[in-house]
């Protein structure tokens, strides 16, 4: 495409270069009048542009090879531009907010994907399919978050076991993933429940502290 468009600006100048070496010899010739000639090449030539955008494009999807060399292309002019190309995506963040709040979730992405990666060695997909298969649902109080699920794994292991909400999550990780806590805990707390079925006498050996032998100290 771009040779295209540099070869019909040369040879524009060129034209342009002749009428003025023409003017100033005394020949000067009318220019031709437009005619729906030259509409009718503006349009060919429109045409053959985006023909060769869309045989770049097919190209591109369909040839490994030449997708390589033009992304090793593209890294290269990066590389030796990328003062002016941060520049210019410095300027575009304080002047655009749509700009800006797309780079903002981009990057949100990226870290939360490196993180995928590096602490509970699952992918992107990964994580989207075990989301699917919980039904957007935390794995223990079966309800949806307004926030993203976080990812439960073993600090023993690393092995990845679910999908949580952040309290769920919070109190696994304050609980030390101690199985008996959290069932001490569930136990204190239907202690104090207003259960008909839990009896007074429950309630007050769950409170009362536990009775010390008055000889405990002299043995």
């Amino acid at each position: 495409m771009w040779l295209d468009i540099l070869s019909c600006r040369t040879t524009w100048i060129f034209q342009l270069s002749w009428r003025l070496v023409g003017a100033s010899h005394g020949h000067v010739r009318a220019a031709p009048a437009r005619t729906n000639d030259h509409a009718c090449s503006s349009v060919e030539t429109r045409k053959h542009v985006f023909s060769r955008r869309a045989w770049h494009q097919r190209k591109y999807a369909e040839d490994p090879d030449y997708r390589e060399k033009r992304l090793a292309s593209a890294r290269r002019y990066q590389q030796a531009h990328k003062h002016e190309i941060a520049e210019l995506r410095r300027l575009r963040r304080e002047t655009d907010p749509a700009f800006r709040e797309r780079e903002r979730a981009q990057g949100r992405k990226y870290r939360r994907k490196k993180i995928f990666e590096t602490v509970y060695g699952i992918s992107q997909e990964q994580y989207e399919a075990r989301v699917a298969r919980q039904g957007g649902l935390c794995a223990i109080c079966n309800t949806k978050p307004e926030k993203t699920l976080c990812v439960d794994h073993s600090h023993a292991t690393g092995q990845v076991r679910g999908l949580l909400c952040s309290s769920c999550n919070s109190m696994l990780g304050f609980a030390q993933d101690d199985p008996c806590r959290l069932a001490a805990g569930a136990g204190y707390l239907r202690a104090f429940r207003n259960d008909p079925a839990i009896s007074r006498q429950d309630k007050t050996s769950a409170t009362s502290d536990p009775v010390v032998p008055a000889n405990a100290g002299t043995q």
